[in-house]
């Protein structure tokens, strides 16, 4: 018997999972396979991929298995984020990226997070698909800060394997239109109005090395960290992210 899919069945989705795409033919069908193919019954969640007006066949790929398929209107992957959650109608938001590949147990272990009253916010490490030494070491270092600074109550997540209430997600001002970051930005904004969020070993996200392979290790590390420099003296960052190709 077939699998059912959220596409046709009228039942409203507990989680609506956000992805922005960018030229992503090659990376997001694997994305969504994986989403395709979680634990979590297909008519508990709906797909949605946020296209940044793609000139390859971003769309096509993308229209085989997501429920919806919208083209941004901001210029920015947290617009994207944005745009993606105004036109959802899950009770918890999930954000992943188009080279993002969640384990089949990752919406399980959101749900399960985040319907239990006890947690608002939920994200987890990730793991490098890649042969990069060096980036091996610095995931697993940022998977350590992460794990260390929420212990200390300055959550430190990632776009790429995070998940929030929607009533949190409302309460915190959602995504801000910026070009990077701005996964740790709502973060905090989450923490100042009181959100409780969990860092959850279990949900793993596989990572691409790709931003690494074509900026140069250096370079991305750089980039990131002068971009939370900025948001910590509430400053925009960088637009130089906005609307790339890796």
């Amino acid at each position: 018997m077939a699998k059912p899919t959220a596409k046709s069945n009228s039942k409203q989705p507990l989680i609506s999972v956000i992805i922005p795409a960018y030229n992503e033919e090659k990376f997001i069908g694997a994305s969504l396979t994986a989403l395709d193919n979680q634990t979590l019954p297909r008519d508990e969640f709906e797909i949605i991929v946020v296209d940044a007006r793609s000139k390859d066949k971003t769309v096509a790929v993308a229209r085989v298995l997501a429920d919806k398929v919208i083209t941004e209107k901001h210029n920015s992957i947290g617009g994207a984020r944005l745009d993606g959650s105004l036109a959802s109608c899950g009770k918890i938001i999930a954000t992943i990226d188009a080279d993002s590949t969640p384990p089949s147990h990752w919406l399980e272990c959101i749900k399960e997070n985040l319907t239990s009253g006890e947690w608002d916010a939920c994200y987890g490490p990730q793991m490098p698909h890649t042969h990069l030494e060096s980036v091996k070491f610095f995931t697993w270092l940022m998977n350590i800060t992460a794990e260390i600074c929420h212990h200390l109550g300055r959550p430190y997540i990632s776009g790429s394997n995070s998940a929030f209430t929607r009533s949190i997600y409302d309460k915190a001002g959602r995504h801000a239109n910026i070009s990077i970051c701005e996964d740790i930005d709502l973060g905090w904004r989450v923490k100042r109005v009181g959100g409780r969020l969990k860092f959850d070993p279990n949900m793993v996200m596989e990572v691409s090395d790709r931003r690494f392979r074509k900026m140069g290790f250096i370079k991305t590390v750089l980039e990131w960290k002068l971009a939370e420099l900025a948001l910590i003296l509430n400053k925009k960052p960088s637009d130089s992210y906005a609307s790339q190709e890796y």
